[in-house]
């Protein structure tokens, strides 16, 4: 029977994170996954373009950052191009207001939202998480008085920070949280797609001495005398300890045969739709945020370089889906196509297409009940000795 001090089961960007690190500290480390690793972080190739899995922004600043730089992972990238962004009020586009002289010359906002806008962006990089954590986003909002016009634009702002279209049931120290990063450091479009990303992650974690192993599907976990017998592939490897980054609490529930008590209190998945385009000819608007409705759209190819062939695009479109939310396939992607057209996306300029229908992009929300942020479940809340969850 193998044995290692420390087996991983999920080789996505925690698992890896995860098992780099054990490694660094001298342990032998296993990393496993049933596919190859990546997860949702990994890119795609089709055709003459690499779709990363949704749009993403690797936000700058924040614990990821001094993560990787622990770990000696360089994320070559560009800022995404905020100064380029437009919004869509029904069939009306113009200015994005994301600075002041935008906020002025935009006719998406009236005169009584402007002015809010204003007063309440000028106090944003003051803005304490822990004191709204106790607040749905809807309440926190409710508390700025923001004429509509105002207020849904915050909404916006709060779907691209965040991927939520739940202001009901999310704690808003969420959306603080994570507006401030985006306000403060901004986030950036990663050079060949987030695979460049995983594939420093993977070499991070093999020179600290780990093994990588994909396509061994683990199927259990479980405490074995003074350790902890992994399941995978029917073949039972030994381990001192266990770290669960499976993706979501349901697939580490599977794993685990139970779901722990310490995890009753966590909110909803959050879910997407996403229609990633192939484009021969970069788009009129390679930014475009619909503000009256919960979609957006980015060409990710017009600062990030090895996604597309040169003078390409690569437009990734996301419909952000409330909690329970049910629409028709071909409604959602019509409405998403519908999107990529105002941004100057003729269909003669698309060479390849993907449409991934239901996304999860965010296995569990805090909600106000359980303390938002702070009240998440530990790395030892599984209730199995030497068994942790990551992610």
């Amino acid at each position: 029977m193998e044995h290692y001090d420390v087996v991983v089961v999920g080789a996505g960007l925690a698992g890896l994170v995860a098992g780099a690190t054990a490694a660094g500290t001298g342990v032998s480390t296993l990393i496993l996954d049933g596919h190859l690793p990546g997860g949702r972080a990994s890119t795609d190739v089709k055709g003459r373009y690499r779709f990363n899995r949704g749009a993403h922004g690797q936000f700058q600043g924040g614990e990821n950052t001094a993560v990787l730089g622990r770990l000696g992972v360089s994320v070559p990238g560009a800022p995404a191009p905020f100064e380029l962004a437009r919004g869509r009020v029904g069939d009306q586009v113009d200015f994005l207001p994301s600075n002041t002289r935008t906020l002025l010359r935009t006719t998406l906002v009236g005169a009584r939202g402007k002015l809010a806008l204003a007063r309440l962006m000028a106090g944003a990089k003051r803005w304490q998480p822990e004191r709204v954590a106790g607040l749905t986003i809807a309440e926190w909002l409710d508390g700025f008085h923001l004429p509509d016009d105002a207020r849904a634009l915050m909404r916006m702002l709060v779907r691209t920070a965040t991927y939520v279209q739940d202001d009901d049931h999310v704690s808003a120290d969420v959306a603080v949280t994570q507006i401030r990063l985006a306000l403060t450091h901004g986030a950036h479009y990663v050079h060949g797609g987030w695979a460049t990303l995983v594939d420093g992650l993977i070499t991070a974690a093999r020179r600290n001495g780990a093994e990588v192993r994909p396509g061994q599907s683990v199927t259990s976990v479980g405490a074995s005398g003074a350790g902890v017998a992994v399941v995978a592939d029917g073949q039972e490897i030994s381990a001192g300890a266990v770290v669960l980054a499976a993706g979501t609490p349901d697939a580490a529930a599977v794993v685990l045969d139970r779901r722990p008590e310490a995890w009753a209190g966590l909110g909803p998945q959050v879910e997407v739709s996403c229609l990633d385009l192939g484009l021969r000819a970069r788009p009129a608007q390679p930014v475009l945020y619909a503000i009256d409705r919960p979609i957006y759209l980015g060409d990710h190819a017009t600062r990030a370089e090895g996604l597309c062939p040169d003078g390409g695009g690569l437009v990734h479109v996301l419909r952000y889906l409330a909690q329970g939310e049910e629409i028709p396939v071909d409604t959602l992607r019509e409405s998403m196509e519908e999107h990529a057209r105002y941004a100057g996306v003729d269909p003669a300029m698309i060479e390849e297409r993907r449409f991934l229908h239901r996304m999860t992009v965010v296995g569990a929300t805090p909600t106000p009940a359980t303390g938002g942020l702070a009240g998440r479940p530990g790395v030892d809340s599984t209730g199995v000795p030497g068994v942790y969850v990551a992610g």
